[in-house]
């Protein structure tokens, strides 16, 4: 197993992981890698949860020398807070009771991770920098812009930058699905590199969903249905119900992914599923309901939980080019021992006159 300890530095316990090749990982080693999360709700009383985000990556072998060890670094990690407190209600469908809850959270996230090597091939340090940064919506916190740079001592040279647009939309419709809940979708990303003045930008790739009903209850999901490179070429996804875990839970399945180059050139993989493996395999009136893996509910999501699909025994491809059959890839994954649920065992291919490869 990999090395795991706990270390002191002069603001605190960290995490420490060592590897096999040497690297060292360090986990929450100041204030700006640690987080807490406070909650204190009606029944529970206090709570407290920390969390410790990933700060430095020392490699074995590079990071050596005389140089004192917040300089010896090949990646750094740098965070921020978002919005603070937010305040919760909660109804129990049994007692029709609210239960509030208050939780006083950072919402720490990224701002940036540097990388490079800290000593110069002759020896003496380096000032030299390679860093990704982070930019976000201060409405919603949904990241906006990654841009990366060159650092060097003092100087700062812009490299690229990619721009992402979204927009929020409800996750539910009627009741009793909750009105106030919403999700962020990704609309577009626009890549850019710098040319010494400004930014040069690329055509936009865009992103397109559709809203289905997921299950009995009337849930939203925005599945992506489309994606457009800007130079005409796209992809298309198409999706099926699979409501034979009763009206409780509806797992939708891509049927069919189409690829097209905007030449005029379509190439189709169409999905086939067979063996549905779902665990905890209970209708809505909690009646054990037929599956390769019905019993594993327990294994990977505690008891008495609802349906919740693990894959399937089968899947098979079969590819189409401009209409034409081109051939078909059947996978095999195991559905009959937890320890090895969702394992591929078997791989067969074909060639378009239906030829195992």
């Amino acid at each position: 197993g990999v090395p795991i300890s706990t270390q002191t530095s002069p603001s605190g316990n960290y995490w420490q992981v060592r590897a096999a090749d040497g690297s060292r990982y360090l986990f929450g080693i100041d204030v700006n890698s640690r987080d807490r999360l406070d909650l204190d709700t009606l029944n529970a009383g206090p709570s407290k949860y920390r969390h410790a985000f990933l700060r430095r990556v020392y490699a074995g072998q590079i990071d050596t020398g005389s140089l004192a060890e917040a300089q010896a670094w090949t990646a750094e990690y740098e965070y921020e807070e978002s919005a603070g407190a937010q305040e919760c209600n909660e109804t129990s469908n049994e007692t029709g009771q609210v239960y509030w809850w208050f939780a006083s959270h950072n919402n720490r996230r990224p701002k940036a991770i540097r990388y490079g090597t800290p000593v110069k091939t002759d020896g003496t340090p380096s000032g030299l920098r390679y860093a990704l940064r982070f930019g976000y919506d201060g409405a919603s916190s949904r990241l906006t812009n990654v841009w990366s740079e060159v650092e060097e001592d003092s100087l700062t040279t812009p490299i690229g930058r990619l721009e992402l647009s979204g927009a929020a939309v409800r996750m539910f419709t009627d009741p009793p699905g909750n009105p106030n809940m919403w999700i962020q979708v990704l609309s577009s990303a626009v890549e850019s590199a710098w040319n010494g003045a400004g930014y040069n930008a690329l055509p936009a790739n865009t992103f397109e969903y559709a809203i289905q009903q997921d299950s009995y209850w009337p849930f939203n999901r925005n599945r992506l249905v489309r994606m457009s490179n800007g130079y005409g070429g796209s992809d298309e996804f198409d999706y099926a119900a699979d409501d034979s875990a009763g009206e409780y839970y509806w797992h939708r399945q891509v049927t069919a992914a189409r690829v097209m180059d905007g030449l005029g050139n379509t190439s189709t993989t169409a999905y086939a599923y067979a063996d549905r493996c779902v665990g905890g395999f209970k209708d809505q009136y909690g009646t054990i309901q037929s599956s390769p893996c019905q019993d594993y509910g327990e294994v990977f999501f505690g008891a008495n939980t609802v349906p919740q699909i693990i894959g399937f025994g089968s899947v098979v491809e079969t590819i189409y080019n401009n209409g034409a059959l081109n051939g078909s890839v059947a996978h095999k994954f195991n559905v009959t021992d937890p320890r090895l649920a969702g394992r591929e065992y078997e791989t067969r291919r074909r060639d378009g006159a239906g030829t195992v490869l």
